[in-house]
């Protein structure tokens, strides 16, 4: 039902446009379906309006890594780090990426799903 909930957050964001919250859900959404670029795209411009929001950068992390951007992926993943420090909430999500970060991580090295 990815394409119910695609048409359903694209509703949400025409009646709220620029909801990080919506932007962060539909560029799941295109993760879902393995459309990687779109969802890049989406969480691009989600970092120029929404800097303190860490959802947008683990997911733009998240597709950039899928996509074989992996320096970008450091860097978006390296923002989140930042964003989500001594916060208890983000402790797995934190780990998983601690270590995809320092062990320099490239191709044939996915992240886990730390969505």
């Amino acid at each position: 039902q990815l394409d119910l909930a695609e048409a359903s957050f694209e509703s949400a964001q025409a009646l709220v446009p620029g909801n990080v919250q919506t932007l962060v859900q539909m560029a799941v959404v295109k993760q879902e379906k393995g459309d990687h670029g779109g969802a890049i795209s989406l969480l691009q411009d989600a970092t120029r309006t929404h800097r303190d929001v860490p959802e947008v950068y683990l997911n733009l992390g998240y597709s950039q890594q899928a996509s074989g951007e992996f320096a970008e992926a450091r860097r978006s993943f390296r923002v989140f780090l930042e964003l989500t420090e001594g916060r208890t909430i983000y402790a797995e999500q934190r780990r998983m990426v601690s270590q995809w970060v320092s062990r320099g991580s490239g191709e044939g090295d996915a992240l886990v799903d730390a969505r």
